[in-house]
């Protein structure tokens, strides 16, 4: 293949110009700005083609191009990604030269970008929101949270290590503290249901008997009674009974 003028796809005589370049660059008193070096020929070359350089793979030979500095082969390469394109020979040989059509410098900035992938997920909300309440004054509910002393846990302050201490949240449920005066802790958090939550508020009344203790609904409950009527009872009964006899009529 023969080598090309550095301004067009003719062939190159002199000084890495056609004839037409030539002539002009002549008469325009410009030829010696082009290196007499420039002159190419035909020559031996080391053929890339079947080789491999990172992930580009030498098709053939693409073409010979005359530079001011000198003549320059280029060659068809494919790219793992199905991508092809032209590269110099130069590009390929030299230590770290072209290994891609790009997509590898792509991926690798794609991956340092990304974290954990879920920030479109409920999970993820649910931890933002956890931390809001607990550490931005200017959110809704920051006087109940934040500003009662309610604190997220160092370790929480990281979204991976918080998903795989809570796992993902079931459907209906959120998070949920044990102890309602205790922090946001691996130990103190659960997934809750809305009906479960509304039991483990700090307005709720837990009665102890025996080393048992529950919320004041959970013994009418127990005793098929309703709360109002079971808190009429513990007003006049002593404790045991209040909580252990029996509605009439069961």
């Amino acid at each position: 293949m023969k080598p090309t003028c550095i301004h067009c796809d003719r062939e190159a005589t002199a000084r890495g110009l056609c004839l037409m370049h030539y002539k002009r660059a002549r008469n325009a008193g410009t030829l010696d700005g082009y290196s007499k070096q420039a002159v190419v020929k035909p020559h031996n070359r080391l053929d890339l083609s079947g080789q491999r350089f990172g992930k580009w793979l030498v098709l053939e030979l693409a073409g010979i191009k005359a530079y001011a500095s000198g003549a320059k082969t280029s060659w068809k390469c494919v790219c793992d990604c199905g991508n092809t394109a032209s590269v110099l020979g130069s590009s390929l040989v030299k230590h770290n030269g072209s290994r891609s059509c790009g997509c590898e410098a792509a991926r690798i900035t794609s991956e340092r970008s990304k974290t954990h992938g879920m920030t479109a997920t409920r999970a993820y909300r649910i931890w933002q929101a956890m931390r809001n309440r607990c550490g931005n004054s200017n959110v809704q509910n920051y006087a109940i949270y934040g500003g009662r002393g309610i604190q997220v846990c160092e370790r929480w302050n990281s979204f991976e290590n918080f998903i795989s201490d809570m796992g993902e949240p079931p459907d209906e449920c959120s998070i949920d503290r044990i102890n309602n005066d205790g922090g946001y802790t691996p130990e103190n958090c659960r997934w809750a249901s809305r009906v479960e939550q509304a039991r483990n508020t700090r307005r709720n009344r837990h009665i102890t008997l025996n080393g048992d203790t529950r919320l004041l609904v959970e013994w009418a409950e127990s005793l098929g009674m309703d709360q109002s009527s079971l808190r009429q009872r513990l007003d006049k009964w002593p404790l045991e009974a209040a909580l252990t006899k029996p509605r009439k009529g069961i």
